[in-house]
């Protein structure tokens, strides 16, 4: 897979101010509008939904990645090559085989699967039409049926917005369709699955079965979740946690506590972690972590930017969400193996500690660890030093020298730009890929020329994100 950093990766947060004795937190950030996010742990990747255009400001996406699915490593905020899926894409959910990827399309009314790790686009099928078209508000699919997903359709206007729960065995739909004011969904078995309503303030918690006809609803109780237009429900270990605090059992279903908020915010979303002792609440301004048992507030992370939504889970105590510009990566009590405060995921010299990161020639090696801080090489001048101390070991052992050749693209060490290139990626003369080659552009993006192969003509080998003002990326046809 071509994968492409973008410089513009920021830790915005290094070491926030937390209440209490709470670890530091690392907030960090990439350029890049979404409508949904979610993570596949099989591949260690988020996916990102990307519409045309970006909401609510109504200006286009760059064409290689609107209109796509876009593989984003969270670890270092490497995107991977974007997958044309239809328009508009929107929610995303996973089947718990890791099998497949399901995207709602606004702009067609429908849902896309596509296969996983490969993201290859495959079934599409339509949604309902009563009174209008239909596009998937939520998507959940059946535990242990890969090929089956309960959507909650809704409509563009109208009294209520959602038109129920319709269940979809590879596209079509089974006869019994849960009519109900249901705007997110949950399973809990492959038989329930539990729904909230949040088109008013009565937060209503729907309880509902799935069979072989389709899906009804069995109980819906009000004023259970309280989340109201912002409401959001998890589900972890059989309980329900609403975005608004409430812990519940669902059989009842009966409140087991709430968390409690520390000052008035609104509260977007929701994930528990049984696994760390952990409920993550995503708020308008902040990320507020609680203990999952004891109901004590723990600590928070303030947000640099407002209107932050889908919060998902992507290793322990690290989290991402959106809002309508950026994509963002928290990691709480960050990996730090130097111990200088910064954490491994932005430290210039991870292995050197280095609390001011200093570099100052600015090829992203801090000094502390580069052999020629003056000189813009980066890892190149380690690279140097690595093959005289192989030359060295190779005479002493009498035997002939040959030049390392780590990342095996034909390219010896002591003159590969680029020592890190995914196997099988084509490089040019530099030992750079395309996506390496367009990260180290700084100027005249738009102009360069990979492998020189276009003298003479208007170069399209990568575009710059963000109207001139974003990173430099690979151009990808969809």
């Amino acid at each position: 897979m071509m994968r492409s950093f973008l410089p513009g990766v920021a830790a915005l947060a290094a070491a926030l101010a937390l209440s209490g004795p709470a670890p530091a937190a690392e907030v960090r950030s990439i350029p890049l509008a979404v409508n949904d996010l979610i993570y596949d742990p099989a591949t260690g990747l988020v996916y990102a939904s990307v519409a045309g255009t970006i909401k609510p400001f109504g200006s286009r996406q760059p064409i290689p990645i609107a209109n796509s699915i876009v593989p984003i490593d969270p670890r270092d905020g490497t995107l991977g090559s974007p997958v044309f899926v239809g328009s508009d894409p929107n929610r995303l959910a996973r089947s718990d085989d890791g099998r497949f990827l399901y995207v709602g399309l606004d702009g067609a009314f429908a849902v896309r699967r596509l296969s996983l790790p490969s993201l290859a686009p495959g079934l599409q099928f339509p949604l309902g039409a009563s009174y209008g078209p239909h596009f998937a508000e939520d998507i959940a699919v059946v535990p242990g049926q890969p090929e089956a997903v309960a959507v909650v359709e809704r409509v563009t206007s109208g009294n209520p917005y959602s038109r129920g729960v319709t269940v979809y065995d590879a596209g079509v739909p089974r006869p019994l369709r849960a009519n109900g004011d249901i705007n997110r969904i949950e399973f809990a078995t492959p038989t329930t699955l539990y729904g909230d309503e949040t088109e008013s303030t009565s937060s209503e918690l729907y309880a509902l079965a799935l069979d072989a006809l389709g899906v009804t609803i069995t109980k819906a109780t009000d004023h259970m979740l309280g989340g109201g237009f912002f409401g959001d429900l998890y589900i972890a270990n059989g309980l329900v946690y609403g975005s608004a605090g409430a812990k519940l059992d669902p059989t009842g279903p009966t409140l087991l506590g709430t968390y409690e908020s520390p000052t008035f915010s609104v509260r977007r979303d929701v994930v528990a972690d049984p696994n760390a002792g952990r409920v993550y609440f995503l708020t308008y301004e902040a990320l507020w972590v609680y203990d999952l048992e004891s109901f004590a507030f723990l600590q928070s992370v303030p947000l640099p930017v407002p209107n932050a939504i889908d919060l998902v889970q992507w290793g322990d105590g690290a989290l991402a969400f959106h809002n309508e510009r950026s994509v963002f990566f928290v990691e709480l009590d960050p990996v730090d193996l130097d111990a200088d405060g910064v954490g491994d995921g932005r430290d210039n010299c991870p292995r050197v500690a280095n609390p001011d990161q200093a570099d100052s020639d600015g090829d992203h090696t801090g000094d502390s660890c580069d052999r020629r801080p003056a000189i813009v090489d980066g890892a190149l001048a380690q690279c140097e030093q690595r093959v005289s101390e192989s030359r060295q070991e190779i005479f002493a052992c009498g035997q002939p020298y040959d030049p390392i050749d780590d990342d095996l693209d034909g390219e010896h060490d002591h003159s590969d730009r680029c020592q890190s290139t995914p196997a099988g990626e084509p490089v040019d003369d530099a030992g750079c890929s395309l996506a390496e080659f367009c990260a180290r552009q700084t100027v005249g993006c738009a102009n360069a020329d990979w492998r020189n192969d276009e003298p003479g003509v208007k170069r399209g080998d990568c575009y710059v994100l963000g109207k001139k003002k974003g990173s430099c990326l690979p151009v990808v046809a969809p």
